[in-house]
């Protein structure tokens, strides 16, 4: 019997996550625009740049980002492989406690500041309280996500998503495979470039499979694969168990299948 972990919530094939950083005023007309789509962001923070000219403020931040995901940047957006490591966990823990109260949401994610990590700094966001960190290195991968859930790379920057790549996302050679898209950048970016119409026609072309796409936040996504590595399989009598509290949707011998929490079934 074949069974396989490659379907994201409700049976989906397609998951696709938008990541911007920094929290540019910018990220107002990200969202407007994702929203048109129906798509969801991430958008990591740092407290450092907060009603800074040309970023948001903390008062607006419950209304701009209302319906999206806030996320950790750090605290001072300091490289965190330069901190002290005394120092570390404190940069991250500080930023998210400061952005829960700004956003009133669980900010469980970091994006690593200038995209430097290690595995020291990997530790210290579990330390404090992150549930996921996502990279900056690009990896044009599509392929449903094996990393863990502190070194979440994107597929590719936004101004590096070309309609090819669309179209290999949505038109893979193996339609029955499951996959992922994950998008970063800054809001600035798109602006000092005027790209807005370019970002309008990517969201067009991945709309084109829309009802086959989860789009989804980043703190989802770890939450699923966290799940999905919850899954206990007992060798012996060729049982698979959903250990977690989330379900879990997988193939078995080519047919869909959903696993409710603490249910369980015969992979033979």
């Amino acid at each position: 019997m074949s069974v396989v972990l490659d379907r994201w919530p409700e049976g989906k094939s397609l998951a696709v996550a938008w990541s911007f950083d920094d929290g540019f005023a910018g990220d107002a007309a990200v969202i407007e625009r994702l929203n048109t789509h129906g798509a969801r962001g991430t958008f990591h923070l740092s407290n450092a740049f907060l009603g800074s000219p040309g970023y948001v403020t903390a008062a607006q931040i419950r209304e701009v980002y209302a319906g999206h995901e806030v996320a950790a940047h750090g605290y001072s957006h300091s490289y965190l492989t330069l901190v002290p490591p005394v120092l570390r966990r404190d940069e991250i823990r500080r930023n998210r406690l400061a952005l829960e109260e700004l956003s009133g949401q669980a900010v469980v994610g970091l994006a690593y500041p200038g995209g430097y990590y290690n595995r020291d700094v990997e530790q210290a966001a579990r330390e404090a309280g992150c549930a996921y960190a996502r990279s900056t290195v690009s990896t044009q991968d599509i392929a449903f996500p094996a990393a863990e859930e502190f070194t979440l790379h994107p597929t590719c920057h936004e101004r590096n998503l070309s309609d090819a790549l669309i179209n290999r996302f949505l038109h893979p050679a193996n339609e029955s495979r499951g996959r992922f898209l994950l998008v970063w950048g800054h809001a600035v970016e798109l602006d000092k470039e005027k790209r807005w119409d370019g970002l309008e026609r990517q969201l067009d072309l991945l709309c084109a499979r829309q009802k086959d796409i989860w789009w989804c936040t980043l703190s989802e996504v770890a939450r699923y694969l966290a799940a999905l590595r919850r899954l206990h399989v007992d060798q012996d009598g060729g049982i698979i168990r959903n250990a977690s509290a989330s379900e879990i949707f997988l193939s078995r011998n080519g047919q869909l299948c959903r696993l409710l929490p603490d249910e369980s079934l015969s992979w033979k």
